[in-house]
């Protein structure tokens, strides 16, 4: 059935002429309690400080220092080739797991915070930058935040 002008016209008018009863969103102080569960615990540098305090066996250490690197490269490599992105990621995680299984005997930090999925990659770049002797910046550096506050420059009134 071909629809006219005038059918589309009418059509249209009775459409435009429906109420829709207003929508009640939550207000903003309604979330904000909601939002407070996402933000993060403790400073970088003590999330640093207990993930390297977890992370103490050798094995534990060398297994991360790979599987971590693999779980980063599986995310552009999945655009690229699928099935080795997903080989790099299912990989990855096998030998995080591994670490802390036969290694370490703990269940990893991230079951408790998911901040340390982001805290794993830094620690694992500043783990690579201490090997190859580049410079860690300040805000990596274990200790740095405790020397300001005894020193009055990082106290704030």
């Amino acid at each position: 059935m071909r629809m006219g002008w005038r059918q589309l016209r009418v059509m249209t008018q009775s459409f435009s002429s429906t109420r829709i009863a207003p929508c009640r969103l939550p207000t903003v102080g309604y979330l904000l309690p909601m939002l407070d569960r996402f933000k993060p615990k403790k400073s970088l540098r003590a999330y640093m400080k207990q993930y390297g305090e977890e992370h103490q066996h050798p094995g534990t250490k060398i297994t991360h220092m790979i599987g971590i690197p693999m779980i980063l490269a599986s995310f552009p490599a999945a655009v690229v080739s699928p099935p080795v992105g997903g080989a790099l990621f299912v990989g990855g995680w096998a030998l995080q797991f591994i670490g802390h299984g036969m290694f370490e005997k703990s269940k990893p930090s991230f079951v408790n915070d998911p901040y340390y999925l982001g805290v794993g990659a830094v620690w694992v770049t500043v783990e690579y930058m201490e090997l190859l002797g580049i410079p860690i910046p300040e805000a990596l550096q274990p200790g740095v935040e405790e020397a300001h506050l005894t020193n009055g420059v990082g106290a704030s009134a």
